[in-house]
C-alpha cells in the first residue's frame, strides 16, 4: 500500500499532554477518531479531505490544511 505523507508533519497534543506527530492523512484520520468532539464543519471537512487524499488521489496538502483547521476549531494545540 502506498504511504501518503505531508511535506511537513503536524504535531498535536493529546488529552494526556503527550505530543503526537501526524505525518499524513491516514494518521490524521486516526487522530480525528480519537478527538472527543467529533462533530462540526471543520471536523467533517478534515475527514472528507483525508479520505479524498487517500482514496481519490486528491491533494494531501489540502487535507493537511483541513486537519489544522479542525484542530484550531477544537482548540487542540498543534505545531
Amino acid at each position: 500500500m502506498t504511504k501518503f505523507h505531508w511535506k511537513k508533519p503536524v504535531k498535536v497534543a493529546s488529552c494526556d499532554g503527550r505530543e503526537h506527530v501526524i505525518p499524513g492523512p491516514a494518521e490524521a484520520l486516526q487522530s480525528l477518531d480519537r478527538w472527543l468532539c467529533r462533530e462540526g464543519w471543520f471536523y467533517e471537512r478534515a475527514r472528507d479531505s483525508c479520505h479524498a487524499a487517500l482514496e481519490k488521489g486528491q491533494s494531501t496538502e489540502d487535507a493537511r490544511r483541513a486537519f489544522i483547521a479542525a484542530a484550531l476549531d477544537m482548540d487542540i494545540p498543534f505545531a
